[in-house]
């Protein structure tokens, strides 16, 4: 049995942040939820660490439809960015750009991380692929495609297909490499 929010409540969506200390200045298990933060809009998709700040694509409704750099203490709109295509998704950085996936045109697109400018784009790997969330390994992308059969891409970042895996579950959402491990979320 589920439990339900009464009608009358407004669901807030909120950014988790998630922060691990050594243990001389914490004491946190890991998965312990230290800080929270509201999110910029309703529908967030992907969120990247850029040099101190979060970025967030916020993919709808349209008027919040856009890339927001945050105030990780905060949650404070530090600048809104344009996001590239139509509907963006999934984001990364690479050290040097930001990294950002169009769900309905089907691309990856390089941006600068301060104006959103588009460096640099490429059609996502596959017959009908649905890109989703992206991540960077220091050396490679990676692509979850959400669009069966369902898989997670390695990619230059040229676009140049590295090498590909089954996705874990049937319909991969966000991903993100940590700990020498790529992190895949379902949905």
């Amino acid at each position: 049995m589920g439990l339900r929010m009464p009608s009358s409540c407004l669901a807030v969506p909120i950014l988790v942040v998630l922060v691990l200390l050594p243990a001389s200045m914490a004491r946190a298990d890991l998965g312990d939820v230290l800080h929270t933060i509201p999110c910029a809009g309703a529908n967030t998709g992907d969120i990247a660490w850029v040099e101190g700040t979060l970025y967030q694509v916020i993919f709808s409704p349209t008027e919040q439809r856009n890339i927001y750099k945050l105030d990780p203490a905060t949650g404070t709109i530090l600048a809104v960015i344009p996001y590239a295509g139509s509907s963006p998704q999934g984001l990364t950085y690479d050290g040097q750009h930001l990294w950002q996936s169009d769900v309905a045109g089907r691309m990856i697109y390089k941006l600068d991380p301060q104006t959103g400018q588009v460096l640099g784009q490429f059609p996502a790997p596959g017959d009908t692929p649905q890109p989703l969330g992206l991540g960077w390994d220091g050396a490679s992308l990676w692509l979850a495609d959400s669009r069966s059969p369902e898989k997670i891409w390695e990619l230059d970042r040229l676009g140049t297909v590295l090498g590909f895996f089954p996705a874990p579950g049937a319909s991969p959402y966000g991903l993100a490499w940590g700990a020498e491990y790529i992190w895949v979320s379902d949905n």
